[in-house]
């Protein structure tokens, strides 16, 4: 019989035995190796169980120990019988790290062809609900997953941290952009904040006030500044949105587009702008055809910032994200989002901006901002997010307009005076938006 060349008998006994002779490396071992490193259940026991003991400080280096505590678990038979903690145990263990190694990287080997073979079962099914681009994309995002929650290099001490944070200031006062924080455009919240850094950052306001607005706002100016960015729209469709980038950038009449009443002098212009403007700038916008959950908006992300090296995302919005288990509660699938928003948010270190709608208020005076606690999962969302910007205008057709910091972390909640444009769908300070005057 051919051995499997996938795994590694030797370095797997290797790795169990340098853990019985020397218990001080289990937890260095467990923080680069789980059992699903090794194959076989006899070996996946062992080595759970070996962990357990040692947290429990039971004296793993003693054989007799061991083979006791085995017996009384019940799991001497599950860990292969005393002949497989013997073989463990003589073993000969030169090189502790190269059998880690040796043992993680088959590991990761075994995986890949894991997702080889489900790739090429499905490819063999077909079927227009699971198409080629499906089926590539799903294997993009496994492979990028392998490596997902590897603890290497995350820890640091506060020397090397404080250094980091030294180190980006003076990158930012050389004129370095990408240390600096993503300015907004608008002047006033970018004096208040110092623009957007990497975290989770909600956005929010009651429907049809601003709050697509903003965050489309936010990524447009970062993509004509040269930084990447990418635009996740569950709610307005393609022709929404290129209508709305031509309102912003050329001031044209969104009805004006929707009515067709544009001459030929115009046309050429706005194609014009097309080429002059448009072209070679980074920002992508996906529009999903289905509902997605947020598990899938995080595949897909994690794969676009791979290939386009985006610096700040957008999802617009919270309450249009498929839930994961329709049998939860919405609070619960709400909570679930939120927190997977945040993840990757800390998984990629980049400014990901989660829109969501307030909750409409009965009774309540239109000159009255929303709170925190009108947010759906407001809990969640006080406690995950690092940075809560709450958008009001009095009506639909208010150019006067306020963007409360109702989360800060880096400062002190205020509350900051902007403008609205309604052609424009634009956000701006008060002092730059005097053209403002003849909608007001």
């Amino acid at each position: 019989m051919t051995a499997n060349p996938l795994t590694n008998d030797q370095a797997e006994r290797a790795v169990l035995g340098a853990m019985i002779v020397t218990p001080t490396l289990c937890d260095s071992i467990h923080a680069r190796l789980d059992a699903e490193a090794f194959t076989g259940d006899a070996r996946k026991t062992m080595f759970n169980t070996l962990i357990d003991l040692h947290a429990a400080g039971i004296p793993i280096d003693d054989p007799i120990v061991l083979l006791d505590r085995l017996e009384r678990l019940g799991r001497i038979d599950a860990v292969g019988g005393m002949e497989a903690v013997e073989e463990a145990l003589s073993t000969r263990i030169d090189n502790a790290d190269h059998y880690i190694d040796c043992v993680r990287d088959l590991c990761r080997r075994r995986r890949i062809v894991d997702i080889a073979q489900r790739a090429i079962v499905r490819a063999h099914r077909g079927g227009l609900d699971d198409t080629a681009d499906d089926i590539a994309e799903s294997m993009r995002a496994a492979t990028l997953s392998i490596d997902a929650g590897s603890s290497d290099n995350e820890i640091q001490t506060i020397a090397e941290i404080v250094t980091g944070s030294i180190d980006r200031a003076e990158r930012v006062a050389a004129g370095d952009k990408t240390a600096a924080g993503i300015p907004t455009s608008v002047p006033v919240i970018d004096r208040a904040t110092g623009g957007v850094f990497p975290g989770l950052t909600v956005i929010a306001a009651r429907p049809s006030m601003g709050k697509t607005a903003l965050g489309y706002q936010i990524l447009g100016s970062a993509a004509r500044a040269g930084i990447p960015a990418f635009f996740i729209s569950l709610e307005m469709t393609n022709q929404q949105i290129g209508d709305r980038t031509i309102a912003a950038d050329t001031g044209t009449n969104s009805m004006i587009l929707r009515s067709g009443k544009l001459d030929a002098e115009r046309l050429s212009s706005l194609r014009a702008y097309v080429d002059d403007d448009l072209t070679g700038v980074p920002l992508h916008v996906w529009r999903p055809k289905q509902p997605q959950t947020i598990e899938r908006i995080a595949a897909m992300t994690r794969l676009h910032v791979a290939k386009h090296h985006s610096r700040i995302i957008a999802i617009d919005h919270l309450l249009k994200i498929k839930p994961t288990d329709n049998r939860d509660i919405r609070h619960e699938q709400i909570a679930h989002i939120v927190c997977a928003a945040k993840n990757l948010a800390t998984e990629l270190d980049l400014p990901v901006l989660l829109l969501t709608q307030a909750k409409r208020k009965d009774g309540r005076a239109a000159d009255q901002s929303p709170t925190v606690d009108e947010l759906y999962g407001s809990s969640m969302i006080e406690a995950e997010a690092d940075d809560v910007w709450l958008i009001h205008r009095a009506d639909r057709d208010a150019t006067e307009a306020t963007i409360k910091l109702a989360k800060f972390r880096n400062g002190a909640v205020q509350t900051l005076d902007v403008w609205f444009d309604p052609v424009r769908t634009e956000f701006g300070s008060p002092s730059g938006c005097s053209h403002l005057a003849e909608w007001a």
